[in-house]
């Protein structure tokens, strides 16, 4: 599945961002901008399935920005979801014809039940060894089988919220602090970890400590060495640091000072949000390339409206 391949993440990134732009460069688009605009975003979710979950944040952006039209409202928000479903629905149908299910893919399924697999280790204590055969069995699978396949999907869901379901507040605060890492995660300490990967630097590659559990733990001394251990990493997680920070302040002075865009800088910041949500427990720093631009653009946007 394309969905697990890194390479994915630049072809979804140009589609997901050509779908905005085409939809946002321009203050009222026309019906044809609005049908290709949503026929990327439509792309973009085939290329990584976690689209289908932005989709709805632009319809809302659309609504929002003819709110004072009725009529306005329903061609805008219809016309983008029309070219998103003209690309989607066909693959929706290949796989209701073929595993008797409307998903697009069952990737979603899976890494849900990854995510309830951690959440159940970290909560016990249990080897994931020991959760893993748990899981199998909850399943009727074998270690033969393909979970992340579509025949499993609707049980990898049902399985991953018995797990959830059964402390679901313990698991909202571990899947908030398992977010950390996708924004603050070090670019440069992932980069390096490639190169042992392919073999350009010889030897065993660094090991990747997680800083947020540590902190989680309480154990400040050993996330501060795991930090202090690599300091233009270090450094590097500081100023995305500084970098959501302004974003944070630029948006509340939109908000404050009415600034005529004030939708599109809270559409941006919700799309930094629900792509942390949307990663969870998976958040690698790589995963953070589809929220940097708009980081970036509030940043910008807010030096901009300062300085006037």
């Amino acid at each position: 599945n394309i969905s697990f391949i890194s390479a994915s993440d630049i072809l979804f990134v140009f589609l997901f961002l050509s779908g905005l732009y085409v939809l946002v460069s321009q203050e009222r688009p026309t019906s044809k901008k609005l049908l290709f605009g949503g026929a990327l975003l439509g792309a973009a979710t085939l290329t990584r399935p976690l689209g289908l979950y932005v989709i709805p944040l632009v319809l809302l952006w659309l609504l929002w920005e003819e709110r004072h039209d009725a009529r306005s409202m329903a061609r805008s928000a219809g016309l983008c979801l029309l070219g998103a479903l003209i690309v989607i629905a066909p693959w929706v149908a290949r796989n209701y014809t073929l595993f008797h299910t409307l998903n697009i893919s069952s990737v979603g399924s899976y890494n849900l039940l990854f995510y309830a697999q951690e959440f159940e280790h970290q909560r016990t204590g249990k080897s994931k060894e020991t959760v893993k055969a748990e899981v199998y069995e909850r399943l009727g699978a074998s270690f033969t089988d393909d979970i992340s396949s579509a025949y499993f999907a609707k049980k990898d869901t049902r399985v991953a919220f018995d797990y959830i379901l059964a402390h679901p507040f313990a698991y909202a605060a571990f899947h908030l602090y398992s977010m950390i890492p996708l924004y603050l995660g070090s670019s440069l300490a992932m980069f390096e970890g490639t190169l042992y990967l392919r073999g350009i630097l010889a030897g065993d590659p660094p090991f990747d400590t997680n800083v947020s559990l540590l902190l989680r733990m309480g154990d400040f001394n050993g996330a501060f060495s795991a930090l202090a251990a690599h300091l233009p990493s270090f450094i590097e997680r500081f100023l995305w640091l500084v970098l959501y920070m302004a974003a944070c302040i630029a948006l509340a002075c939109a908000i404050r000072g009415r600034n005529e865009h004030v939708a599109a800088y809270m559409l941006f910041f919700a799309l930094i949000l629900a792509f942390g949500l949307m990663t969870g427990p998976v958040a690698y720093a790589r995963y953070r390339l589809p929220i940097s631009p708009f980081i970036f653009l509030l940043v910008c946007a807010g030096m901009a409206s300062g300085a006037r």
